[in-house]
């Protein structure tokens, strides 16, 4: 199977879709809960925050300022 490359823009181009959500997952789970990312990883969330709101028809009201990690328990 040939890999799907992945680009969201300068500096966020993967050779696969799992080199891309490596680079996410070591966001997320680098970043403690409910504490903002840095700058560089907010540059890096944002595209893919946008991509993924312009293909769900999710509406932006205003452009993302931070992102915070938080995890979820099912109950």
């Amino acid at each position: 199977m040939v890999a799907k490359k992945i680009d969201l823009g300068p500096g966020l181009n993967f050779e696969s879709i799992a080199k891309a959500k490596d680079h996410f997952d070591r966001i997320l789970k680098g970043t403690p809960i409910d504490q903002r990312v840095t700058d560089t990883e907010f540059k890096s969330l944002k595209p893919l925050y946008e991509a993924y709101c312009t293909k769900t028809n999710w509406p932006l009201h205003s452009p993302p300022k931070s992102f915070f990690p938080t995890y979820e328990q099912q109950k």
